[in-house]
């Protein structure tokens, strides 16, 4: 689940919504649970609600991505730490190339469903971790 939530007040009930609308439909998507208590459903809405629109497009900041990557390459020992992601959203070539050039050593997020990144790998942390 992407998101869970219960709101506090009737009047927050619609706000809600429309996250959750927007939550469950933003990559990744997935599914999202609101708790709306019973008599919350009888209270009438107040004024209007803000509507969001939802774009299932993801890209970053230019500029803040620039200075990440000024400061990552500035760096003496660079450390990656991949999820399972990695390799769900057909990233793990770009992965490896990523630590190559960054000649960073690569740990994988706790509790792994899934490898997200080659363990034979010269730059896996696992490798000096485990026989």
């Amino acid at each position: 689940m992407k998101w869970s939530y219960e709101p506090a007040r009737a009047e927050d009930v619609p706000e809600a919504f429309m996250r959750a609308y927007a939550q469950a439909l933003q990559p990744p998507t997935g599914p999202v649970h609101l708790s709306i208590p019973m008599d919350d459903w009888k209270r009438p809405l107040s004024g209007f609600t803000r509507v969001r629109t939802v774009s299932d497009r993801v890209a970053p900041d230019t500029e803040r991505l620039r200075g990440f990557a000024e400061r990552i390459s500035a760096s003496r020992r660079p450390a990656l730490v991949f999820g399972p992601e990695a390799d769900r959203s057909g990233g793990w070539d770009a992965a490896v190339a990523l630590a190559e050039k960054l000649r960073a050593s690569v740990y994988g997020a706790p509790l792994l469903d899934r490898a997200s990144f080659p363990e034979d790998h010269p730059s896996s942390a696992v490798r000096s971790v485990c026989p």
